[in-house]
């Protein structure tokens, strides 16, 4: 019975952190949600409190890598200032139109098939000796040219369609996983099958 009204406590406690939550928009389109605890004391730094795998955890956020604050209460800061100097500068609006596509990519664009080619590149390279570690490097030379579809049936909101700045913000952070998948696949595939490589030729060599 203690154990049961230790476990609904604490669930009923997890949705109070759930349902009360504020929000931190970052640059690069990354969000968190949790308790913005406080500015420290030249207000140039937040203490975040969030949630992660079932773990209360508190990070430290510069002022100048963060976009926008949303309070629980439904109020929105905008901690961005347009730079005077720039000769076109980016309005709020703007601003919130490239996050917006930076985050879309972020959490929604998974090339899973860079991965994949990649790991073969790596893998069909190393069966060429060591020049052969220039064909998964070629294969990212390539993703990098071959541009990334913005518009996506799946998730792609169809109001942002005509939106150039959320297009470029998708485009810019899908590009951005795209090759970060392609050199992880590729990495993977020169070391797996060098690993199975030399595992075979040390047991031939043994016997």
């Amino acid at each position: 019975m203690k154990n049961a009204v230790i476990i609904i406590t604490m669930f009923v406690l997890s949705i109070g952190f759930v349902f009360s939550q504020d929000s931190l928009i970052m640059y690069n389109g990354r969000h968190f949600k949790g308790k913005i605890l406080e500015f420290n004391k030249n207000n140039t730094a937040f203490r975040v409190q969030y949630q992660k795998k079932n773990t209360l955890k508190t990070k430290v956020f510069l002022k100048e890598d963060v976009f926008a604050l949303y309070y629980k209460d439904s109020i929105e800061k905008i901690l961005y200032s347009p730079i005077i100097t720039d000769e076109e500068p980016f309005t709020v609006s703007d601003m919130k139109s490239l996050i917006g596509g930076e985050n879309l990519a972020r959490y929604h664009y998974h090339p899973r098939w860079a991965t994949i080619c990649g790991a073969v590149t790596g893998a069909g390279g190393i069966c060429l000796g060591y020049l052969g570690l220039t064909v998964p490097a070629a294969y990212v030379a390539v993703a990098a040219v071959v541009p990334v579809k913005a518009i996506h049936k799946k998730y792609f909101p169809p109001e942002k369609v005509n939106d150039k700045l959320y297009i470029e913000g998708f485009r810019h952070e899908a590009k951005r996983k795209k090759l970060l998948n392609a050199a992880i696949g590729g990495a993977s595939g020169v070391v797996v099958l060098g690993t199975i490589l030399a595992i075979l030729t040390n047991k031939y060599y043994i016997r």
